[in-house]
C-alpha cells in the first residue's frame, strides 16, 4: 500500500472519530466526546495530518463551549490554540484557522461578554480582514454583534440585527438558526413583546429538535412556559414547564443561568415565590463551574431583583454583588443595575413593572 493510500486511509478513520464525537454530543455525552476528539487529535498528529488536528482541537474547545460550559477553560484552550496556528506547519490551514479564531470569539464572549468586549470585536474584526469566511462563520459573528448589543441594553439595534441574521440564516444549519430565534426571543422580551417572544421561542424549540440540539430544546421549552404564563395559557405553561424539566432530566443536561432566569420567573408569576427564591439561591451552587462570569454577575443582581420584589432584605445579597463584579474586567459594565436596585427598581426591564 503507498504512502497516499496509508494517508487516505487514515483520514477515513479520523473522519469516522469526528463523526463518534458528534453523536456523542447529539446525546450530550460531552465528557465522551472530548475524549474521542482527543483521540482524533492524537492519531492525526502521529500521521502528521496537521490540518486535521486542529480540526479536532477545534472541536475540543466547541466542547468547553457549548456543551460542558467550562468557560474558562475555553478561553484557556482557544488562546493556546491561536498561538499554535502562528507555527509553519498550520500555514495552510485557512479553514482551521477561520474555525479556532471564531471560537476563541465565543470563547471570550461567553466568559465574560462585556469585559472582552474589545477582544472580541478585535477578533471578529481581523477574521472579516485577514481570514476565508463562509456562510456559517459569516452568522456566527454576526450572532455575536447582534448579542453585545442585548448586552448593552441597545435593544432596538439588537432587533434590527436579529432579524437580518433570521433572514438569512433561513436555509442555514439548525444550530444557526437556533441562535437567531434565541437572540430573537432575548430581545422581544426585553422590549415587552411577549407574543413575538413567544413565537420566536416556539421555532427555537422546533429547530432544535430537528437538529437534536438537546440544551437548546430544553430552554426553549422553559421559555415557553414563561411566555405561556405570561399570555394567561395556564395549562399549556404548565404543560411546556414540565416537558422542558423532563428534557433535562433525560440527557443530564447541567443547568445554566437561562435555565434558572426560565424556572425562577415561571415560579414566581405563579404565585410560588418561595421557589423561585430557592431557584435562585441553587444558582450560585451550579453556576461557578460554568465558568461564565458574566452569567454570575447577572445571577447576582437577579437574585437582589427577586429579594426586592417579594419583600425581603436585599442589602446583604447587594453587597456580595458588588464584591463579585469587582473582580470583573468591565466593572462599570454593572453600574447602572447596581444604581437601579439601589434605587429600589426591582425589574431588569421597565415594562414588567407596569405588567404586574
Amino acid at each position: 500500500m503507498t504512502d497516499e493510500m496509508n494517508r487516505d486511509k487514515m483520514r477515513w478513520q479520523l473522519y469516522d472519530l469526528e463523526q463518534k464525537g458528534w453523536r456523542y454530543l447529539y446525546n450530550e455525552e460531552p465528557e465522551h466526546a472530548r475524549k474521542t476528539f482527543e483521540e482524533g487529535a492524537k492519531l492525526a498528529r502521529l500521521y502528521s495530518l496537521n490540518c486535521m488536528e486542529m480540526m479536532f482541537e477545534y472541536q475540543i474547545c466547541q466542547v468547553y463551549v457549548y456543551y460542558t460550559y467550562d468557560q474558562k477553560a475555553a478561553v484557556d484552550y482557544a488562546v493556546r490554540l491561536t498561538t499554535r496556528l502562528q507555527r509553519s506547519e498550520y500555514a495552510d490551514c485557512s479553514h482551521e484557522h477561520t474555525s479556532v479564531y471564531d471560537i476563541l470569539t465565543h470563547a471570550y464572549f461567553y466568559r465574560d461578554c462585556l469585559g472582552y468586549e474589545k477582544e472580541i470585536r478585535e477578533s471578529l474584526d481581523y477574521i472579516a480582514a485577514n481570514l476565508p469566511v463562509h456562510q456559517d462563520t459569516r452568522l456566527r459573528m454576526d450572532y455575536i454583534l447582534a448579542e453585545l448589543d442585548y448586552e448593552n441594553g441597545e435593544f432596538e439595534a439588537g432587533r434590527d440585527k436579529v432579524m437580518k441574521y433570521i433572514s438569512r440564516a433561513e436555509y442555514s444549519h439548525p444550530y444557526r438558526k437556533s441562535d437567531g430565534y434565541l437572540a430573537a426571543r432575548r430581545v422581544m422580551y426585553a422590549l415587552g413583546e411577549i407574543d413575538l417572544a413567544h413565537k420566536y421561542t416556539e421555532l427555537d424549540a422546533q429547530v432544535s429538535q430537528s437538529g437534536s440540539y438537546q440544551r437548546g430544546t430544553a430552554d426553549a421549552l422553559m421559555w415557553q412556559a414563561v411566555f405561556a404564563k405570561r399570555l394567561g395559557n395556564d395549562g399549556t405553561a404548565q404543560s411546556l414547564f414540565q416537558r422542558g424539566l423532563a428534557q433535562y432530566e433525560q440527557f443530564g443536561i447541567a443547568p445554566s443561568l437561562t435555565y434558572f432566569d426560565a424556572a425562577a420567573e415561571y415560579h414566581e408569576l405563579c404565585g410560588d415565590s418561595e421557589q423561585a427564591l430557592k431557584l435562585r439561591q441553587a444558582q450560585f451552587e451550579e453556576l461557578p463551574a460554568r465558568g461564565s462570569l458574566h452569567d454570575l454577575a447577572l445571577a447576582h443582581l437577579q437574585y437582589c431583583r427577586l429579594l426586592g420584589r417579594i419583600g425581603k432584605p436585599v442589602d446583604e445579597a447587594l453587597q456580595k454583588a458588588r464584591d463579585f463584579i469587582q473582580t470583573l474586567r468591565k466593572p462599570s459594565a454593572h453600574d447602572t443595575a447596581i444604581k437601579r436596585i439601589e434605587s429600589g427598581e426591582y425589574y431588569l426591564f421597565d415594562w414588567q413593572k407596569k405588567d404586574r
